[in-house]
């Protein structure tokens, strides 16, 4: 699910990346709201997303990624690159895993995710 809602983002296809959020964060961040926002990829930057580990809980689940950003030719001598972990929250609802938001990253009073 992380994956087809990432690809969602980078197809532009914010509707469908919407549709990917539970039923309680669609009501919170109005579709479009969610377009308003910057989305993943950021930038033109060479970016490629490695899934790390999920974990499983009763109707919840975490997924951890690791995302790799190059820069070709930025340096002398090659390519620079860095990394950062970025952690999807979802829970499984009417059958189907929705991502919901994770206050670390999207603030206490801002339900619209920014990834």
């Amino acid at each position: 699910m992380v994956q087809r809602y990432l690809q969602a983002l980078e197809r532009e296809d914010y509707r469908a990346a919407h549709g990917y959020l539970t039923s309680d964060l669609q009501s919170k961040c109005r579709l479009e709201d969610f377009v308003a926002r910057s989305h993943w990829p950021y930038t033109d930057e060479d970016q490629q997303i490695t899934l790390e580990k999920t974990q499983t809980f009763n109707g919840s689940a975490v997924v951890k990624t690791t995302v790799t950003v190059s820069h070709p030719d930025d340096v002398p001598f090659g390519t620079s690159e860095y990394s950062y972990d970025r952690t999807f929250d979802l829970e499984l609802e009417n059958g189907r895993w929705r991502l919901t938001a994770a206050q670390e990253y999207w603030g206490p009073y801002d339900y619209c995710p920014w990834f």
